[in-house]
């Protein structure tokens, strides 16, 4: 059966600042949004996040540096935080993206049309897993997808136990082939064989190795402010949703040459 992955933020959300803003959020990415929400020290956690972000434009180590980040975040974590408050406040910025225009319509259109032509559907993402599992649940209760459509959606991303404030795995860059092997119960070699097309973002960093996992023209990066710049290999397309839109009708079509511009 055909997979296809999706990562969610700046792919099936847009990116604060490449639209006006009406929901009053400085950031849509759900990690930041998550650990402020939750943090016992949301103004030192916002700084410590700030000198990450610069550091990581040298930095050699991301899935490390990462990983670090990460931990110290939930280390600021209040007691009380789990699993299901984690999910159910993700479940609420889904539901105020959607009132916002925040998530790419065309996007979700494009998800349900591969769940119904029979494609497996996963959402990777290097935010937490249980702030995934709560955007699938916004998306229902705000209409926008079907439960049933909902139930057809696996979800892989950055594991953490809530009662020891541990992460355990952080999901992002080759650990996102650690998170489909966990999520799909398969080794990467055969999830490369089952796997019809990658919809992410950030093609040098956190999505670069599912990414590479796509076969030929069919490794999408959803054209963003950040992105619009960078390099990226020849063998990915850079486009956008109403674009791949455009042709959905022929994207099972393995023949097809993707019309782009890089």
């Amino acid at each position: 059966m055909p997979l296809i992955i999706y990562d969610i933020d700046g792919t099936l959300t847009h990116v604060h600042g490449d639209i006006q803003d009406t929901s009053g959020c400085d950031t849509y990415a759900f990690w930041p949004l998550i650990s402020y929400h939750f943090s016992d020290n949301e103004v030192e956690l916002r700084k410590m996040v700030a000198d990450w972000e610069k550091s990581m434009i040298t930095e050699n180590d991301p899935v490390g540096s990462s990983y670090k980040i990460m931990q110290a975040g939930i280390q600021t974590f209040r007691a009380n935080t789990n699993s299901s408050s984690i999910r159910e406040y993700a479940k609420q910025i889904t539901e105020l993206f959607v009132k916002h225009k925040i998530i790419h319509q065309k996007a979700i259109s494009h998800l349900e049309n591969s769940i119904r032509n029979g494609a497996v559907c996963l959402f990777s993402t290097g935010s937490y897993q249980d702030g995934a599992y709560g955007f699938r649940d916004g998306l229902v209760a705000s209409g926008t997808i079907t439960q049933e459509i909902a139930n057809q959606i696996l979800i892989s991303g950055a594991k953490v136990d809530w009662e020891n404030k541990t992460l355990l795995h952080a999901n992002v860059r080759e650990r996102k082939i650690i998170g489909l092997e966990q999520a799909l119960e398969k080794p990467a070699l055969e999830i490369r064989n089952c796997i019809k097309a990658v919809f992410a973002d950030d093609p040098l960093v956190n999505d670069r190795d599912i990414l590479n996992l796509a076969p030929p023209n069919k490794a999408f990066v959803i054209t963003t402010g950040r992105n619009s710049t960078q390099t990226i290999p020849d063998r990915y397309i850079r486009t956008t949703w109403d674009e791949i839109m455009k042709i959905d009708n022929d994207f099972h079509d393995d023949n097809r040459v993707f019309p782009h511009a890089r």
